[in-house]
């Protein structure tokens, strides 16, 4: 199973390479995978418009009652008769609607690959509309170039953090599974007794960062609350890219198989994708300062009680310079969140 998805790029170009430039026949040409499970799966391209495609076939009784299928900009998914497949058959169609999107339909159908099993065809159906949803959530979200500058600095800050609390024996599970980053929940981190917003700035003075609204230091109603800042130096060309650090909490965390599945999933909710991986190769960062403050009465912010009827979608800075007096050890920040072992 894993050597057939690193080779879904190879049977494509194969399949490609098979086309003649002045081929004027209409139709597709697919190649069966997995050939050792009952469910029939195939990749293949679309003579006329070369473009990629994958299929399953499955039987009427499956696919009749799927209704409105996820839809992108992206790619197009359909319910089709081929007219090869068995008798009461028909085919969940999954095509590319422009060939520069390529290269992301290869990591598309790798990511639905991954979650399949040989199970029966009503599941296996079920399991791709999922994964498509969540794709097409994904590039609602996302650009299809990948993520921007600030969005990659952001993504870089949460997983430094995540990598430390690791570094220091936080058990893995308990780290992953409070990384809500990527589902854009109000904080950043949320544990039984804590919750912690992550910030990343690189002006080398007046050095402040930015708060998304008025929930985002707001600690009525999750405990205690720690805003952990990161300066960061882009200019240096040393210290650590954001694919660096995804492959350090990927090396941390590898003898737990479940971890690093949820991992990679919160990884794709956060709009990395392995196939954008040469744009985060640079810039690289390294860490000027590293502050953690606890967020208490008399912290600059702006909270839900403190607006007046009418006004929300609060959006403020915060200059550093004036939490100094609401440092905390990091100690005390690990103390809070707990679970440590020797194990990770």
């Amino acid at each position: 199973m894993a050597t057939m998805k690193n080779d879904i790029e190879s049977i494509w170009q194969q399949i490609e390479e098979s086309i003649e430039e002045e081929d004027i026949r209409k139709g597709i040409i697919k190649r069966l995978i997995i050939p050792q499970w009952n469910n029939k799966l195939f990749l293949g391209v679309e003579i006329e418009t070369r473009k990629r495609l994958f299929v399953l076939e499955a039987p009427y009784k499956v696919l009749r009652n799927l209704g409105p299928l996820p839809q992108t900009n992206g790619f197009e998914a359909s319910i089709r008769y081929l007219g090869d497949e068995e008798e009461n058959y028909l085919s969940l169609f999954l095509i590319v609607k422009k060939t520069q999107f390529h290269d992301l339909f290869v990591s598309l159908i790798k990511n639905i690959l991954e979650h399949l099993e040989p199970l029966d065809t009503e599941h296996l159906v079920e399991i791709i509309i999922l994964r498509l949803l969540k794709w097409q959530k994904f590039l609602e979200r996302f650009h299809f170039e990948g993520l921007g500058e600030e969005a990659q600095r952001g993504l870089f800050g949460e997983l430094f953090f995540l990598n430390r609390l690791l570094e220091v024996g936080v058990n893995s599970k308990i780290v992953i599974n409070a990384w809500k980053g990527p589902e854009k929940t109000v904080h950043d981190f949320i544990f039984e007794e804590c919750s912690l917003e992550v910030k990343t700035s690189i002006s080398k003075q007046h050095q402040k960062v930015y708060i998304s609204s008025e929930r985002q230091l707001d600690n009525s109603q999750s405990g205690e609350l720690y805003l952990c800042h990161f300066s960061l130096d882009n200019q240096s060309g040393q210290g650590c890219s954001l694919n660096q650090i995804v492959r350090i909490v990927k090396e941390q965390i590898k003898t737990s198989p479940l971890v690093s599945e949820l991992f990679e999933d919160k990884l794709f909710e956060a709009g990395y994708l392995d196939v954008h991986s040469e744009r985060y190769e640079n810039p690289t960062y390294s860490i000027r300062e590293y502050n953690l403050f606890k967020v208490s009465q008399g912290f600059p912010r702006i909270i839900e009680n403190d607006l007046i009827e009418g006004v929300g979608d609060v959006k403020y800075s915060i200059m550093i310079s004036q939490c100094k007096q609401y440092l905390v050890a990091e100690n005390a920040v690990l103390n809070m969140i707990g679970d440590v072992d020797s194990n990770g």
